[in-house]
């Protein structure tokens, strides 16, 4: 029932912390202790993979715990490590720590100042002799539009493996599935691109309460489900998925969908999602960046 009821709705509508320069120069060049040798996992182009974006990132806006980058080493030798980023627009990535042994390890680089300009930043990453590179894309703080986000034209975003896409709220709210034995909880949004009302985000995920949506992460394999579709008259249904997650594509395609917090006094929703969605053409396509900070109108 649950599985059918989201795709209706589609339908219809780290061992060591390292806090001193001292120590922190310990860690890079192994002094007091032996330094980890291995390598960046990245493609040929040497951009990180995969590179799992996390936080908002807005100008003027200092980042918090919220913010860093979860990225992909092979360790051949155990040791302590530093794996840091250059600064580029005010702000930088950075971790250390030591690792225990060899193999595939995952580092969360966590992101230190305030983001000045509102474009898409490159950074650089450095580990042992390798280096590979991610893309943050900083946006506009309109003072937080804490009354009312829905109408920045970065209320929602998100990126594929081409251009991002970004724009306002047109409608975000709660409900209720009183069909079911035991009634169930959804919060549902959906927006478009500002002059192109044509090509809509459509988001929902299964809470547990009614009327409001616990900070943690929701899967389309499972509660929720994310569409990104342009109208189409020539199709039944009005409209043709350039994008989709949700059960039904589980578990080739799926995206995950972090709430990082609710204000059950704003009404205001902040998230984060990525992960991989089914194309037009039946193929795969790689979600990044995305976020969306929205006011649940209903």
């Amino acid at each position: 029932m649950r599985k059918s009821l989201l795709l209706s709705l589609i339908t219809l509508a780290f061992f060591v912390v390292i806090q001193s320069c001292s120590k922190e120069y310990s860690v890079e060049t192994g002094s007091g202790g032996t330094p980890a040798t291995g390598e960046l996992i990245k493609d040929s182009s040497d951009m990180c993979l995969p590179p799992e974006i996390h936080g908002i990132y807005d100008t003027a806006k200092v980042l918090t715990d919220s913010n860093y980058v979860l990225l992909n080493v092979n360790v051949t030798k155990p040791g302590f490590y530093r794996i840091y980023t250059d600064e580029q627009n005010g702000f930088r990535f950075s971790d250390s720590g030591y690792f225990s042994v060899i193999g595939t390890k995952t580092v969360k680089l966590k992101a230190i100042g305030t983001p000045i300009l509102s474009i898409p930043t490159d950074f650089v990453v450095n580990f042992d002799s390798t280096v590979c590179s991610f893309v943050i894309s900083v946006t506009e703080n309109d003072g937080e539009n804490a009354t009312n986000p829905n109408t920045s034209d970065s209320a929602w975003e998100f990126n594929d493996a081409s251009r991002g896409y970004a724009g306002t709220i047109s409608s975000a709210f709660f409900f209720d599935d009183s069909t079911t034995t035991v009634p169930t909880h959804y919060f549902s949004f959906r927006g478009y691109i500002p002059n192109h009302s044509d090509t809509s985000i459509y988001i929902v995920i299964q809470v547990p309460y009614p009327n409001a949506i616990p900070a943690t992460t929701y899967s389309t394999s499972t509660s929720a489900l994310f569409n990104f579709a342009k109208a189409d008259a020539s199709s039944p249904t009005g409209f043709t998925n350039i994008y989709e997650a949700s059960p039904n594509t589980s578990p080739t395609q799926v995206v995950q969908i972090t709430v990082n917090n609710y204000n059950s006094t704003t009404k205001v929703v902040d998230a984060t999602f990525s992960g991989s969605a089914l194309t037009t053409a039946n193929g795969t396509s790689t979600i990044t960046s995305g976020r969306f900070k929205v006011k649940a109108e209903q």
